[in-house]
């Protein structure tokens, strides 16, 4: 059988390639580094092919003028060509007749060593001779007599102050080089330093200082939004922590109460001998106490998830007045108990796209809430329509109304306007933070409109509307019965 040989990765040998990671100043020094190796070694490559160039021009326009002059004395027949001089910058020269025969010469003509003539007229050769020196020669003839010139200039003398000139380019080059590495590290660093700022700020955050931001307002466009952002999330992040501490703080004091009360009831139970009929009736008030918190319970987790922006609703096509109707019929007999008229008023088909369960819910908790402030012999108004903001749900009792306290803070959790008179008759304080919830979700708003006791309205986006395309025809309509 053959086994196969799994390596499993060394642990102790993460650090090592951790410290081998480049950084970005590290990495934006070897750019600056090469960038500027190249920019200069390109440079001094274009100088030296300049300076070259240049020196080859004024060796070949010497080198032509001097070539015509001599030709044209030969052509002349002078008997003392030697008069021209030599001169440093001169070539040595050495004319020849029409059969190749030479016949006069410079006098520095004889110690050259051996050199090769270029075959074609006019051209300037490089040539090194065996002796390590350097000549530029030429060949020019006559076109009247066929008299030819050879002539040398002699380039060692430019040749090693070319071999000085491109040492000190490369040694230029090569400083030019550090220079920019050493620039380069500093312009990265001093760059770089608003990354340190945010750095610092952001290991600073934490459950005691939740307020901390980036100040911007130095910072260059490219990181200032970053910082914008990150602040952002601070800010969401102490948001979210204000939200999970109010949270805690007020379910803790709304838990108090009750679980004191099951705490003490169950106490009397166990020091007491009641009757069978009595401890029925506690029990049947223990558990109606415990339905309540957790109902509670229960309405909390709705309400921490539908904070959290990944929550998904469902689209679907319903009929807002026949969830009206449905909703009425269903509070119809605790409203005939508590002496109030909830009239089903007929109306066309409003049709939405929407949570149908979400709708049905914040449905429920207005109409709970508005039975539950309603006083006896008065009616309750529900209603729906279209306007320029979108679709909307209304309901409106005939009670005290909501004190501006309570407008105020509408949606959130826990408010109520008489907390002891709410927990009496069974409220929590989270029905209406549940149906902003459940408008929020949906892109719209809870708001509270003016008129005879509590008129709120549960305000919904147009995108919420169907289009009337997407209608579906009456035959389509749940029954009611």
């Amino acid at each position: 059988m053959v086994r196969s040989a799994i390596s499993v990765p060394d642990p102790k040998a993460a650090p090592v390639a951790q410290s081998r990671r480049v950084g970005i100043v590290d990495r934006l020094q070897i750019g600056f580094t090469l960038a500027s190796l190249v920019v200069i070694a390109l440079v001094a490559i274009a100088a030296d092919r300049a300076l070259a160039f240049a020196l080859d021009s004024e060796d070949a326009l010497v080198l032509r003028g001097q070539a015509q002059a001599l030709l044209q004395a030969a052509d002349r027949e002078q008997q003392h060509l030697e008069i021209l001089p030599d001169h440093p910058e001169r070539a040595q020269w050495q004319l020849l007749d029409a059969q190749g025969q030479p016949f006069a010469q410079s006098r520095g003509m004889v110690g050259l060593p051996y050199l090769q003539f270029p075959q074609k007229s006019n051209d300037l050769v490089e040539y090194t001779a065996t002796t390590g020196q350097v000549f530029t020669l030429m060949v020019a003839k006559s076109p009247r007599s066929g008299r030819q010139v050879h002539l040398a200039l002699n380039r060692q003398h430019e040749a090693s102050l070319f071999k000085v000139y491109r040492a000190w380019l490369a040694l230029a080059t090569l400083l030019g080089a550090a220079m920019a590495a050493w620039l380069g590290r500093a312009i990265a660093q001093r760059g770089l330093q608003p990354l340190r700022a945010i750095e610092v700020a952001a290991a600073r955050v934490g459950p005691s200082e939740l307020q901390t931001r980036i100040d911007v307002s130095d910072f260059p466009t490219e990181l200032k939004d970053l910082a914008s952002s990150l602040n952002d999330v601070f800010a969401r992040l102490e948001a979210a922590f204000g939200r999970l501490t109010d949270l805690g703080t007020d379910l803790a004091h709304e838990l108090r109460t009750p679980l004191h009360a099951l705490r003490a009831e169950l106490e009397h139970q166990m020091l007491h001998d009641l009757p069978a009929a009595a401890m029925r009736e506690r029990h049947g008030e223990i558990l109606e106490e415990l339905d309540r918190l957790s109902s509670m319970i229960e309405q909390m987790l709705f309400l921490a998830r539908s904070e959290d922006p990944r929550t998904a609703i469902a689209q679907d096509r319903l009929d807002l007045t026949y969830e009206i109707e449905r909703a009425t019929g269903f509070f119809q007999a605790s409203a005939e108990d508590a002496g109030v008229l909830l009239p089903r008023l007929p109306a066309q088909p409003l049709w939405l796209l929407a949570d149908r369960g979400l709708v049905q819910r914040a449905l429920h908790n207005l109409l709970g809430n508005a039975l539950r402030y309603a006083p006896r012999d008065s009616a309750i108004r529900v209603c729906a329509g279209v306007d320029d903001a979108g679709p909307w749900l209304e309901v409106q009792d005939q009670g005290p109304g909501l004190p501006q306290a309570v407008q105020d803070r509408l949606g959130q959790r826990f408010v109520r306007d008489d907390p002891s008179r709410s927990r009496a008759s069974g409220g929590s304080g989270l029905g209406l933070a549940i149906v902003s919830s459940i408008a929020k979700l949906h892109g719209g708003a809870l708001l509270v409109r003016p008129g005879e006791g509590a008129c709120l309205r549960l305000q919904l986006p147009p995108s919420c509307l169907a289009a009337p395309e997407l209608q579906a025809p009456e035959s389509t309509r749940p029954n009611n019965a």
